[in-house]
């Protein structure tokens, strides 16, 4: 499991703007929740999630979905690659 950026007690030591500017980013517009994180594990350790393994399953609320989109866009930019080099 690949959790986003959680709320818990070390993120709410971080100054407001840093807060504001990593959910700015996040696609569902606000941090995940440890409860969350907790019932994605939950499902993987169930009888449901029987026929899934070697996956790294990312509870991040859209920005590694994100990430990817921000690839795709700069590889198309470099002719289908990302270094730029064909």
């Amino acid at each position: 499991v690949a959790p986003g950026f959680v709320a818990t007690d070390m993120t709410a030591a971080m100054p407001q703007k840093i807060l504001e500017s990593a959910v700015a980013q996040v696609p569902l517009g606000r941090m995940g929740t440890a409860e969350e994180i907790a019932q994605t594990v939950a499902f993987l350790c169930s009888d449901a999630a029987g026929y899934i393994t070697g996956q790294v399953l990312c509870v991040d609320g859209g920005l590694s979905m994100k990430e990817d989109e921000d690839e795709t866009s700069s590889s198309n930019r470099h002719g289908g690659h990302l270094s730029g080099r064909k």
